[in-house]
């Protein structure tokens, strides 16, 4: 049986430190979260399956379920759709873009893709190769705006990104 929301926080907190103190909710609650964010991420029909049964797209999606079922202030990504072919990686951005604002969620993102990084990040931190000495903020107030990543506008921010990082156009 898969691992439900309820599950990971019965196991991280509440200690004060993973989860608030006080943070227990029943199982009928926990239950109603997991099945909310299912049905929001439109897997639903997969509950009962165990990873190895879905695709890259699907486990994505069941991270991101499982994560918000938690009711996270932050969330934190690694690289979430290097792995995916690009149908499925724009739909899971766009997907991104609408929870964190339905969620007021603040989300911190790493990628080495500059185009995600234009079309995803309001502020993108720009790391050259190592040693790091400074880090470069770039801001990008359009970011994840309707029809951005056709506009003139995020072909200029993708190349000012890719000035900051020393990267040739």
């Amino acid at each position: 049986m898969p691992c439900s929301a309820w599950t990971v926080r019965r196991f991280y907190g509440p200690d004060g430190k993973h989860a608030p103190r006080g943070a227990r909710i029943d199982d009928g609650e926990a239950a109603r979260r997991v099945r909310h964010w299912l049905a929001r991420l439109g897997i639903d029909a997969l509950a009962g399956k165990y990873p190895a049964q879905l695709s890259g797209g699907q486990r994505q999606r069941a991270a991101i379920a499982r994560t918000l079922a938690m009711q996270p202030d932050l969330l934190l990504m690694d690289e979430p759709f290097s792995a995916l072919d690009v149908a499925t990686r724009e739909d899971l951005q766009t997907l991104t873009l609408e929870l964190r604002r339905e969620a007021a969620l603040t989300s911190v993102i790493v990628t080495h893709n500059i185009e995600e990084a234009v079309y995803l990040g309001e502020k993108i931190l720009a790391l050259r190769l190592p040693p790091n000495s400074a880090a470069c903020v770039i801001d990008n107030p359009s970011a994840g705006a309707p029809d951005y990543a056709k506009r003139a506008a995020f072909q200029a921010k993708c190349d000012e990104l890719r000035a900051a990082l020393g990267v040739m156009a």
